[in-house]
């Protein structure tokens, strides 16, 4: 859908759920507020499905480094095509829906090198983030 959007400042086109330039179409919205979309400058994707039920470690991590190891570093090694494919999913989705539209991601998987990157690169561009992998 085309549409534009008015506002005190200037008029925006929107095409397809992007800003693309000033110009026609077909619904006018006045009075509606637009701004730029955040950006997280430090994220890994890996980590969408963490939330969603892993297992406590035990014994429960006292500092940071037995954060690292105990749940962190385990996801790392724990992580195949299907499971990343979907924590990268989700967590576009989610960031996506909190208005930041652009994710810097530090990945990490020892055990699922080759073609990992593709993975997440298809997750971000399948729902139109702008990302740094």
């Amino acid at each position: 859908m085309k549409l534009r959007i008015e506002t005190p400042d200037l008029n925006l086109g929107v095409d397809a759920g992007r800003i693309v330039a000033p110009g026609e179409a077909e619904t006018v919205l006045t009075g509606d507020r637009v701004r730029p979309g955040d950006v997280c400058a430090h994220t890994h994707l890996y980590s969408g499905l963490a939330p969603l039920g892993m297992p406590p470690p035990e014994p429960a991590p006292t500092n940071f480094v037995e954060i690292l190891e105990r749940v962190w570093w385990r996801l790392d090694r724990a992580l195949d095509a299907a499971s990343l494919r979907a924590a990268a999913r989700l967590y576009v989705a989610e960031a996506l829906l909190a208005g930041t539209t652009t994710l810097i991601d530090h990945h990490e998987s020892p055990t699922l090198i080759e073609g990992s990157l593709d993975i997440l690169a298809d997750a971000c561009a399948g729902l139109g983030v702008r990302a740094l992998l």
